[in-house]
């Protein structure tokens, strides 16, 4: 029996420029584990960084376009339909739709206990949004509510990390 590389020599030029881990995924043979980890981890924070723009400016977008729109809206359904043609409502949708995509991905490489506090990041950048662009009313209360979830990311972000973030392979 032929073996593979003499049937086809550009087997072993592939072997050689890649490497195959155990659980079936291949990276450059050039790259070590330690890049590899710190890649995946810059890969994180950027979809955790377009993660925290999307969500609020999505749900600014759409609290604006939806301000034109009466009471009325929550009784009949085809008002709904109608709001989704308002630019500012559209256009709220596609960036929660790409948030929600976003951060699927950011849940591929990290844990659920690493990355929803940092996500909950958001709920300040939408409340400074509503206070600044919609100009809404923030009683104290909110201020503080928004100032304990700052806080609690804060607290959980600069714990040592038990994140399977460097250690997942795919």
């Amino acid at each position: 029996m032929l073996a593979a590389e003499e049937f086809c020599p550009q087997l072993v030029t592939i072997r050689v420029l890649t490497e195959k881990q155990s659980d079936g995924s291949v990276f450059p043979a050039d790259i070590s584990l330690p890049e590899r980890g710190r890649n995946k981890l810059i890969r994180a924070y950027r979809l955790l960084a377009l993660v925290l723009v999307l969500r609020p400016f999505g749900n600014l977008s759409l609290a604006w376009g939806m301000r034109h729109f009466s009471q009325a809206l929550s009784v009949n359904p085809f008002f709904y339909l109608q709001a989704m043609l308002n630019p500012y409502v559209a256009l709220g949708i596609v960036a929660l739709i790409l948030a929600v995509l976003s951060r699927m991905a950011l849940l591929s490489l990290a844990d659920l206990s690493f990355v929803l506090p940092l996500t909950a990041t958001g709920y300040v950048f939408s409340t400074l949004l509503g206070k600044v662009f919609l100009r809404e009313q923030v009683s104290l209360e909110r201020w503080l509510g928004t100032l304990l979830i700052f806080l609690g990311t804060v607290v959980v972000s600069s714990t040592a990390r038990s994140t399977s973030l460097l250690h997942r392979e795919h």
